[in-house]
């Protein structure tokens, strides 16, 4: 799975797409980095599972990098 999230985030653009990186690779996953592409940031369809996603990486991230 770290393979294919390092494969899909440089496919990712750089500029042109709102939202936490973290989050859109997720949605990447989920979908493809060209339907997130395409969509500017995550789809709508994947809004719910984005959130989920955001959440659980705020609930993890290390002291001080909440």
């Amino acid at each position: 799975m770290a393979r294919y999230l390092c494969f899909i985030e440089p496919r990712l653009e750089q500029t042109g797409l709102s939202g936490d990186r973290q989050v859109l690779v997720a949605a990447a996953f989920r979908t493809s980095a060209e339907t997130v592409n395409n969509a500017g940031g995550v789809p709508p369809k994947y809004r719910d599972h984005a959130a989920h996603v955001a959440h659980y990486l705020k609930e993890y991230a290390p002291p001080g990098k909440k």
